[in-house]
C-alpha cells in the first residue's frame, strides 16, 4: 500500500500542476492506463484514477482526460536524505531543476534542522 501512496505523490507533483493550469485552476478526474506500477516489490500492470488529489484503483464517475503511460514504469519519487544543496539561495532554481530532472522530489539539508 505504501507504493501506491508514493506513486500518487509523484504523479501529483509532476502532472497536477499542468492539469490544474489547463483547466482554469480546477482539479479534474484523470485516468492512467497501460502503466507498470511499483507495488513495493514488483512492477504490476494496473489502471489508476486521480480524483480530488487522490490515486484510486476504482472510480465510477466520468474522467476528463486519459493518460496512456504506454508501458512505462511508475515508481515512487526519490529522496536525498543528506544534501547540502539549497544552502545558497542564489542557486535555488538551478539546484531544484537538477534534483527534479534526476527524479528526486524530497531533499533534506542537515544544516537546516527545522525543515
Amino acid at each position: 500500500m505504501k507504493g501506491i501512496f508514493w506513486v500518487g505523490c509523484i504523479l501529483g507533483v509532476l502532472l497536477a500542476p499542468a492539469r490544474v493550469q489547463a483547466h482554469g485552476g480546477e482539479a479534474h478526474p484523470l485516468l492512467f492506463i497501460n502503466g507498470s506500477w511499483f507495488d513495493g516489490e514488483h512492477f504490476v500492470p494496473r489502471t489508476y484514477y486521480s480524483v480530488e488529489g487522490k490515486l484510486r484503483a476504482k472510480y465510477e464517475g466520468a474522467v476528463d482526460d486519459t493518460i496512456d503511460l504506454a508501458g512505462r514504469f511508475v515508481v515512487p519519487p526519490y529522496a536525498d536524505a543528506h544534501s547540502h544543496a539549497f544552502s545558497d539561495s542564489t542557486e535555488y532554481a538551478r539546484d531544484a531543476a537538477r534534483f527534479v530532472t534526476a527524479g528526486i522530489l524530497y531533499v533534506k539539508n542537515p544544516n537546516n534542522p527545522a525543515s
